[in-house]
This record gives C-alpha cells, structure tokens and sequence, in this order.
C-alpha cells in the first residue's frame, strides 16, 4: 500500500508542472519546424522547434506544434487559429525554424513541398510573414513575440533575379511587438553542427533563465551566438514593446534539471527518441512484467499442487520451498508493473497532447 502511494505520488508531482507560475497573465505559442524540404533538406529546425515547444509548455504556455508543415493553406490554417487564440488577450509567441527567403522587401517562410523554381513563384508558394502580423495587431493583445530561425541560405537562389540573402528588416509597426531574427538582415544563419541551430540553443538558454527581461534575453542570445560563430552571426531584434516581459520572473522557483529530464525524455539525448518511440519501450517493459508475473504464478501453483500431493516430508518440504520462491518472483513482478506502467500513460498523455495540438488549425 506504501509502495502504490509513493508512486502515485511521484507521478502527481512530476505532471503537476516543474515550476510554479506565479504570472497568471495567458501564454500561448505557435511552433514550427520545416526540415523535410524536397530540396536543401535541413537537419535541425526539427529539433530545435520540438526543443522550444516542450521548453514553452513548461514556462506556461498554452503551445501548438507543427512539424514540416506542406503546403501554404496548411501553414496558413495554423496561423489563422493562432491568430483565433491570442484575441482572447495575453502574450503571444510564434517560432519558426526553417527555410525563409525575401522577396521584394518581403519575408516568406516556405513549406516542406512549396514548388519555388523562379523568384515570382515565392508569393503564391511562401508564407508572407505579414500574415502572422496582421494576425497580432488585429488580435490587439497585451504582447507579442516572433522567433525566427529562418535566415539559412536560399536554397531557389539560381532561380531568383535578385542575389538579396536571409531575411529583410521588418519596418512595419506593431505595438508591443518584438521580433528576433538568428541574425542581421541580409546575412545567413548557419543550420549547426549539433542537434540544434546556434541562435536556438542560445535562446533556449537564455529564456529558462529566471529574472532576466525579454530585452536582456536577446542581449545575451546576441552575446552567446557571436562569440560562438566568431562574429559571423549577428542575431537581430525590432522592437516596439512598451512593458518588460519575463518567461520567468526572478521570485519564481524554477528546476532547469526537471526541465532537462523533460527535454531528455521527449527528444531521447541526442538520439532523438519521440514520446511515441517510449510509449512502445514503456508497454514492452509492462508487457514483459505482466508475462512473468503470470509464467511465475503458475510455477507457483504447479509447485503447490504437487506439494499437496507429495507423500514423504522431504519431497513436500522441496515443492513448498519451490511454492514460496515463485510467489516472491510472482510478487515482486506485481509491485514493478506501476513503474513501467506509469511511464506508459505518461508517454501516451504527452503523445497524445502534441498530437492533438499538431492537428489543431488543420483546415
């Protein structure tokens, strides 16, 4: 009885949340990772908006996900419903990791299967980054926040008349409004060498760090991936907020090893393990338990039988010590099954959850 409390004690702590919020004010984000482009593929945004999703969940965010998003009315679904979500107030945070070219002055940021082989194709293949503005000043929310790892290379440069790189600066107003670039207009962001992109990781970083306000934030970001890249990454900021913005205020108990072990246990380490991938782990291991469990108490009771049967002393003493030993192995594997187990509704909960936050904003 001990036993079964402490683990449902264990798992109400670990789901109840690594910190305690103390900013009541709603916080909602939208995340996007494209790497599976038909052509020039990318290895990190990926990784790096699944890193940003489970770290936005934990810092209170209500967060939908989307990974390596089609088409333009798919990208564009998932904006509109964002746009939905913040005109009931609040803070809110669109990320994008992925391929984003200009055009005219303009931002796109392109599908996985956009078909783009001249330059005039982008504006009925691309996602006008106008879009996700327009969405934030008609929603007339208390703040908002665009991360944009998008300043890779052209990969459609051959094709386009201009030889404009990376993003352009966004000169349009939108009050209360910040929006971050991997870097400078006009340069190009390296995709990284690890598991992340270098203006992710730095991000990552920075916004887990308690007391530090949106605009020291990005000075530290700027810091980190410039001394990391020896000055060839500069990340850029507009800004036309009007109050401070904290992902987690100073008085704030916050664990940056739980969340750690969340990020551990969604992405695998460096492997890459998904929820879904543990789920199955998770019903193997309670599978196996269950499978022994039974195998043992059946030893149990054949033994048990045949010591009801024996005849001399020694022989029923021999069935009986075999008796007791298979109930200790049929036992022990009935008081580990809610450790496999637990993992395994944990998993599937979580599977569940992104899975359900991915579809929503499909049209």
């Amino acid at each position: 009885m001990l036993y079964r409390s402490l683990i449902i004690a264990i798992l109400v702590v670990w789901m109840t949340g690594l910190f305690a919020q103390t900013d009541t004010t709603r916080r909602i984000a939208l995340v996007i990772g494209n790497s599976d482009y038909q052509s020039s593929p990318l290895k990190n945004p990926v990784n790096d908006a699944r890193a940003m999703e489970i770290t936005l969940q934990e810092l209170g965010f209500e967060t939908t996900a989307a990974y390596d998003v089609k088409s333009l009315r798919e990208f564009l679904g998932y904006i509109q419903s964002f746009g939905e979500q913040i005109r009931t107030g609040g803070v809110g945070l669109f990320y994008y990791a992925g391929h984003g070219v200009q055009v005219d002055g303009k931002n796109y940021l392109i599908p996985t299967q956009a078909r783009i082989r001249r330059e005039s194709d982008v504006e009925f293949e691309g996602v006008d980054l106008d879009r996700v503005l327009t969405e934030m000043q008609n929603a007339d929310n208390e703040l908002n926040i665009i991360l944009l790892d998008a300043c890779r290379d052209n990969p459609y440069a051959t094709g386009f008349r201009s030889g404009t790189r990376g993003l352009a600066s966004i000169t349009r107003p939108v009050p209360d409004c910040l929006i971050a670039y991997a870097t400078q207009p006009n340069g190009v962001a390296a995709d990284g060498d690890g598991n992340n992109g270098v203006f992710t990781e730095e991000l990552l970083k920075s916004i887990t760090t308690p007391g530090l306000s949106l605009t020291q934030i990005m000075m530290r970001v700027r810091e980190g991936v410039k001394n990391r890249t020896a000055n060839l990454q500069l990340p850029w900021e507009t800004s036309l907020l009007t109050k401070d913005f904290y992902f987690i205020p100073d008085n704030t108990d916050f664990n940056r090893e739980r969340l750690q072990t969340a990020l551990d246990l969604n992405l695998g380490g460096k492997s890459g393990t998904s929820y879904r991938a543990q789920s199955w782990v998770a019903l193997t291991l309670v599978t196996l338990d269950v499978c022994a469990a039974l195998y043992f108490n059946s030893r149990s009771n054949s033994y048990y039988d045949k010591y009801q049967a024996a005849t001399d002393p020694e022989t029923a003493v021999k069935y009986r010590d075999k008796t007791e030993n298979y109930d200790t192995y049929t036992g022990i594997c009935t008081y580990t099954v809610p450790l496999p187990l637990s993992w395994l509704v944990y998993t599937w909960v979580k599977d569940s959850n992104r899975n359900s936050n991915s579809q929503r904003g499909k049209r």
